[in-house]
């Protein structure tokens, strides 16, 4: 089965790969990937189809053709209905900023989001830093993250040593219980 494309603003078109149990890995999307597993990019070892197939929803952004990438960006469903948002985030080296501004202003991944609503307790975003300025940066480009808090400390995330800051809301349920799920566990 063929995902439909999404058109969003300033030309770029979001052309999803997975969406569920629907997985459309097409020839555009597989010479991205090996773009992406073979660059220099510090995390190119994430961009492998057995990580990306773990994704509730992933796809790639480009400009007028397929070819022309400009970042790919999933939804992870990390546990129990907790979204982490921007997961397996590959921006193509011509898009990149030192800072990460998103060239759709997000567009792609609030459509990921509503395309999963339904089944979603919590969304987090999160990044390896000392400081929340990526997450604000996030915040004063689209209002979207208004009502997003800024987790108070690093947390071990699901791995170990893997410490990151988490900017997050709670849609159903308490906070707390599932921040303690993300947790690495021994």
């Amino acid at each position: 089965m063929t995902l439909d494309t999404h058109k969003l603003s300033g030309g770029y078109i979001y052309k999803p790969v997975i969406s569920g149990l629907i997985v459309d890995f097409d020839s555009d999307f597989i010479t991205h990937i090996n773009y992406a597993e073979n660059s220099a990019d510090r995390l190119s070892s994430n961009y492998t189809l057995f990580h990306i197939a773990k994704m509730q929803e992933y796809g790639y952004i480009y400009d007028k053709h397929p070819g022309n990438l400009v970042f790919m960006v999933g939804l992870e469903n990390f546990h129990d209905n907790a979204y982490r948002i921007e997961s397996r985030l590959f921006v193509h080296h011509d898009y990149r900023t030192k800072l990460w501004r998103s060239p759709d202003n997000y567009e792609s991944v609030k459509h990921q989001i509503n395309n999963h609503i339904h089944s979603c307790d919590f969304l987090f975003k999160s990044r390896t830093a000392k400081n929340p300025a990526g997450f604000l940066i996030s915040r004063k480009l689209n209002d979207y993250f208004d009502d997003w808090l800024v987790y108070r400390n690093q947390i071990e995330l699901r791995y170990k040593d893997n410490h990151q800051l988490i900017m997050y809301k709670t849609i159903k349920g308490n906070t707390n219980d599932h921040i303690s799920k993300l947790l690495f566990k021994i």
